[in-house]
């Protein structure tokens, strides 16, 4: 199989974010969110890796998208960040074939490993695969184990495919995101996100320091404007999570909301949910990849 490398999941993977219409009022300032982030001692990674050829993909953990692709090739990601909880982890593969077409093939694997002291991983140890066969079921179960405690959509609102009155708020949500990106206010985005920065720099084992930079890096960069969207003319709303969670998808299933730099794009796929009690969308995870 030819293998490719033509995208990457940028380290800001996910991350969970606030009403835009209660930013202002609930913002702490970047350093105090970011310094209550702790380094465990077991920082364990759950890597899947997708070898493909001529099969456009979706692959679901715990029913959520983290990678949509139709590129051949081999594509690695971290899970992570749709692991926010201990025990038994569901995945989904959703993949299609191009009729008559020869050389089709599907490889997609689980493995757990961890960050070491002094740097590198430990050898990862698969836990969970699938290989396209005729009949074969693309899903199944592994478990994780999560080391530190995290805020999560556990009990969020179940939102049904014919609830006009949220799935039209999360709309709003996502113009007015995107009105932030064009007009090159990167406070303003990157203030919206604190909460989401710290559940994903948590995630992934950042320290303060370490996330207060990458918080400022994304804030200047937005800052500078000029940014160019792909557009959102034919996106739409796709409910996972389970009911739970809410992202602006185009007709491919990628994230709608995109920055084009070029032939490149680096695209925010940002997932909101209804916390419990509550008509107002919060943005709880954000998957970041560039290609």
């Amino acid at each position: 199989m030819k293998i490719k490398s033509a995208l990457k999941l940028i380290p800001l993977c996910f991350l969970p974010l606030l009403s835009c219409g209660q930013q202002a009022a609930k913002q702490q300032d970047a350093a105090t969110t970011f310094k209550n982030l702790k380094i465990p001692e077991n920082q364990v990674l759950y890597e899947v890796t997708v070898e493909a050829e001529n099969t456009p993909y979706r692959v679901f953990i715990n029913d959520i998208p983290l990678m949509t692709s139709k590129i051949s090739g081999r594509i690695k990601f971290f899970a992570n960040p749709a692991v926010v909880k201990s025990g038994k982890q569901q995945v989904r593969v959703d993949y299609k074939t191009k009729p008559g077409s020869a050389g089709d093939n599907l490889q997609v694997k689980v493995a757990e490993s961890a960050w070491q002291t002094g740097g590198g991983t430990k050898t990862p140890v698969v836990i969970w695969e699938y290989q396209q066969k005729d009949g074969a079921a693309a899903q199944g179960t592994f478990n994780a184990s999560v080391p530190v405690s995290l805020p999560n959509w556990e009990h969020s609102t179940v939102v049904k495919a014919d609830d006009r009155k949220l799935i039209s708020k999360a709309e709003a949500w996502f113009k007015t995101m995107a009105d932030y990106l064009e007009a090159g206010k990167g406070d303003a985005f990157m203030n919206g996100l604190l909460k989401a920065e710290s559940l994903v720099y948590q995630l992934n084992y950042f320290t303060p320091e370490k996330a207060l930079a990458q918080h400022n890096q994304w804030k200047s960069y937005i800052n500078k404007g000029g940014l160019k969207l792909a557009g959102v003319q034919n996106a739409k709303i796709e409910i996972v999570g389970n009911g739970k969670l809410l992202h602006l998808v185009n007709p491919s299933g990628e994230g709608a909301l995109a920055i084009l730099h070029g032939s490149r794009r680096t695209i925010f796929d940002v997932f909101l949910h209804f916390p419990k009690g509550e008509d107002e969308p919060e943005a709880i995870l954000l998957n970041m990849a560039e290609y």
